[in-house]
């Protein structure tokens, strides 16, 4: 609730097909949180975050459901952020290029397997600059319009890749 407040991000609070918050008490919570909300709404707030994470719905669209890679790449991810010890904003992909992300020292792609031109060419051209440290976990642009391809892939990196020999749903 907090980091609604300070990220001035919506909440939505799931009722489960009508008749769970049906309680005097628990309206009256939901009641007093909504005040708050409305106290703390005018006063200022802006992010002090020196690392910028970006999920990508889209790379989702490519991976199988049932192969919980996604868990892994997406959900996994919060504990060690948290541990990180250092403050940062969650984003979409698809607003990679409306954020200020110049102004982060990292930016964290967790799951960018495809990525638009538009959003490749914000991050060869202006977020690989100025000493900024980009982190992709797992193959970063490796799915385009033309197929997947480890050479984009290791162009985005600026490393070499090498495709493993073994089962397809492994590879």
């Amino acid at each position: 609730y907090m980091q609604k407040l300070y990220r001035r991000v919506g909440m939505w609070w799931f009722d489960m097909l009508e008749g769970w918050y049906y309680d005097d008490e628990l309206m009256a919570g939901v009641k007093s949180v909504v005040d708050v909300s409305k106290t703390v709404e005018s006063l200022p707030s802006t992010s002090n975050s020196e690392v910028a994470v970006f999920v990508s719905s889209d790379s989702m669209y490519y991976v199988n459901k049932m192969s919980r890679a996604n868990d892994g790449f997406i959900c996994d991810q919060r504990l060690g952020l948290a541990h990180m010890g250092a403050p940062y904003d969650i984003f979409s992909t698809t607003d990679l290029t409306k954020v200020n992300a110049e102004k982060y020292k990292m930016i964290y792609f967790v799951n960018a397997f495809t990525l638009s031109d538009e959003n490749r060419d914000y991050i060869n051209n202006v977020l690989k600059k100025d000493g900024r440290t980009i982190v992709f976990a797992g193959p970063c642009d490796y799915i385009g319009d033309d197929g997947m391809s480890i050479e984009r892939m290791e162009k985005m990196t600026g490393m070499k890749h090498e495709k493993a020999d073994g089962p397809e749903n492994l590879i």
